[in-house]
């Protein structure tokens, strides 16, 4: 009996010793919701699976007007869904519309569905029947598509197919040709060990054979590098995120750990053909403005195969935005940066008379 009332005793400080932190993680929760919550008369907040191609697809809507123009967030990773990271885009949302969208493979939709078949065909087509639905949603607000980093191949493809759904493209961590990128990323870090006197991680660095990489595990060591040289914001991003995924509203603890699942594999399934993506083969005629708004500091993606990508299209508009200070995810580590070149330069085109006309052909582009 006294084996059972200690054996009691230990499950009933198990319990309490596990009910704190849900606690407190609850009461975060609450919190985070209040900061969130929208409460103008004309705003819109929803979050909800959408039947996407087939497809129970998560869709985060957030905006104080409704009738502001649509940002149409295309993630990165593959695989890195950032709507549990709506608290950094609040001062975004009295200017536009921001959707989340969790592509397949990625966030809650990985939760919900588990590893579905993953390609740029793929999520490309995905991304114009988020885009019509959102049409159908807000009839009559403009859609500015930004794809981040591997977003920025998908809405490359998603502006160029269908340039009638969207007023502008903005692109950041932008993917121009993965060939000559690796390879000059690879350099960069190379130069950067060096200059810290770490021979040891110049020589592993060097013993993967050089950029382009032939596979996802030699990529992954220059990347391992690379985070240890990058620059302070960058090297801390996982730590100002995690809480905010920890302690999204409504999201439980297995969609929590499905969330850090996804990427792996996302990214084991479109290595190959994400290695030798290039900008060039999807065309060079684009029918609505067109932006690149990159950090000055971007290991990952260097800028210059993005600027020679941009200077060498066809388009109504382009612009091509350097970031001061700015790393790869420029997006989340100076959101309020970014979101000044969005007021200034995209903003506009979300009002009346966009997107561009559909008359618009690369022979009568300035």
């Amino acid at each position: 009996m006294r084996g059972l009332r200690m054996w009691l005793g230990g499950l009933v400080i198990l319990g309490l010793l596990l009910a704190a932190p849900l606690a407190w993680r609850a009461f975060a929760q609450q919190a985070t919701a209040a900061t969130l919550r929208i409460d103008t008369a004309d705003g819109i907040e929803e979050a909800r699976f959408v039947p996407i191609r087939g497809v129970e697809q998560w869709l985060q809507i957030r905006g104080r007007h409704r009738n502001n123009p649509i940002v149409l967030m295309v993630h990165g990773g593959p695989g890195f869904a950032m709507a549990p990271f709506a608290p950094v885009f609040l001062n975004w949302e009295n200017d536009f519309t921001l959707v989340q969208w969790d592509q397949r493979d990625a966030g809650r939709t990985f939760s919900r569905n588990g590893p579905l078949p993953i390609s740029v065909a793929e999520v490309t087509a995905d991304g114009l029947a988020v885009a019509e639905y959102l049409h159908r949603r807000l009839p009559g607000a403009k859609i500015i598509v930004l794809g981040h980093s591997w977003g920025s191949a998908i809405a490359l493809n998603m502006v160029h197919r269908r340039p009638d759904l969207f007023a502008a493209f903005v692109g950041t961590g932008q993917l121009a040709s993965m060939p000559d990128q690796e390879t000059l990323s690879s350099e960069m870090v190379l130069a950067r060990l060096r200059a810290a006197h770490n021979a040891g991680a110049a020589a592993q660095l060097q013993q993967v054979g050089p950029a382009p990489y032939r596979s996802l595990a030699a990529l992954l060591v220059e990347r391992k590098w690379l985070r240890s040289v990058d620059t302070p914001a960058e090297r801390a991003l996982s730590s100002r995120m995690l809480p905010l995924l920890l302690f999204a509203p409504g999201q439980s603890l297995k969609q929590v750990w499905d969330f850090t699942r996804a990427p792996k594999y996302a990214q084991s399934t479109t290595y190959g053909e994400l290695a030798t993506f290039d900008a060039r083969s999807i065309g060079q005629c684009y029918r609505v403005p067109m932006f690149i708004f990159d950090g000055d500091q971007d290991l990952y993606t260097p800028a210059g195969p993005a600027l020679r990508f941009l200077s060498q299209i066809t388009a109504p508009r382009r612009e091509f935005v350097s970031l001061p200070g700015g790393g790869h995810d420029a997006l989340l580590t100076m959101p309020d940066a970014f979101l000044a070149q969005l007021r200034a330069r995209v903003l506009p085109l979300g009002g009346e008379g966009a997107p561009v006309s559909p008359y618009f052909t690369c022979a009568n582009a300035q």
